[in-house]
């Protein structure tokens, strides 16, 4: 069986140590499949969720999904879904106290992948993101805090 759900992203981020960065996730779902929304039309459809690893220095501080678009399920009324290519958005930080050199923050993407007629088993693809944690100095590269980041509790 081909792939249902593919995750594009070969961008190494550069990070300063207490700066974040924003990584664009680009998803694709195969032709003829969905995915619910996150959050989803109703309490008991599996949304489609990232979640990366707790890693020293590195950590995921947001993920934003895109709104879903409208799909008629007979006997289910409009849901909201992802299909084709969409994008989500991972606020990434790294820690004052990450040391320079090449990392990468794992995690995975979670999803019910359906088609008109029925849904499959759960499923998860892997995803990582390369980061480049810059010298003190900065050199390699700059990078800042972005403004209006949320950012989860310590």
């Amino acid at each position: 069986m081909n792939e249902v759900v593919s995750i594009r992203n070969r961008d190494t981020v550069l990070l300063s140590p207490g700066a974040c960065a924003v990584v664009d996730l680009q998803v694709a779902v195969a032709e003829g499949y969905h995915l619910q929304a996150n959050p989803p039309s109703l309490e008991f459809l599996i949304p489609l969720t990232l979640s990366f690893r707790k890693q020293k220095g590195l950590r995921a501080v947001s993920v934003s999904y895109p709104e879903g678009a409208p799909y008629h399920l007979e006997g289910f009324g409009d849901l909201d879904v992802y299909e084709g290519t969409f994008t989500l958005r991972v606020g990434i930080e790294a820690g004052l106290d990450s040391g320079p050199g090449d990392t990468t923050l794992r995690g995975q993407l979670r999803y019910q992948a359906c088609d008109d007629r029925t849904c499959l088993f759960p499923a998860a693809v892997p995803v990582s993101l390369h980061v480049r944690v810059l010298a003190p100095d900065g050199r390699g590269g700059e990078t800042s805090p972005l403004p209006g980041l949320s950012r989860t509790p310590r």
